[in-house]
């Protein structure tokens, strides 16, 4: 003689088959904690790495910030045009010679460089 329970719901089921299914939650429900755990673990570690990644970035903009203010507020004007001057200088050589540094003066050039020159 098997004993029935009478659930809410008014179906009877054996004791074994609620035993069955008590179990088989039991299972289920320690693979779910298993599975939270390691996404617990996961959403740590995505954390961590985001804040590291925020700091590579952050970091060096706050130091540059800090070290670059005083140089830059004794930043002359003049220097940057007469660098760009120069550079002017060298693109205006290159277009009167058609794109090639045939314009240049090899003697007026220091003798290492010289050396490397190919002779004709």
């Amino acid at each position: 003689m098997t004993v029935t329970k009478n659930l809410n719901d008014g179906t009877n089921l054996p004791d074994h088959d609620l035993r069955d299914l008590m179990m088989k939650n039991l299972q289920i429900s320690k693979e779910m904690h298993h599975m939270m755990c390691s996404m617990k673990r996961f959403i740590f570690w995505s954390r961590v790495a985001s804040m590291i990644k925020f700091l590579i970035i952050i970091v060096p903009i706050v130091l540059s910030i800090i070290y670059l203010s005083p140089m830059l507020k004794t930043f002359n004007p003049a220097m940057l045009k007469n660098t760009f001057d120069q550079y002017q200088q060298l693109l205006n050589m290159g277009q009167q010679t058609g794109g090639t540094a045939t314009g240049v003066d090899i003697n007026s050039l220091p003798p290492e460089i010289q050396k490397l020159i190919p002779k004709k």
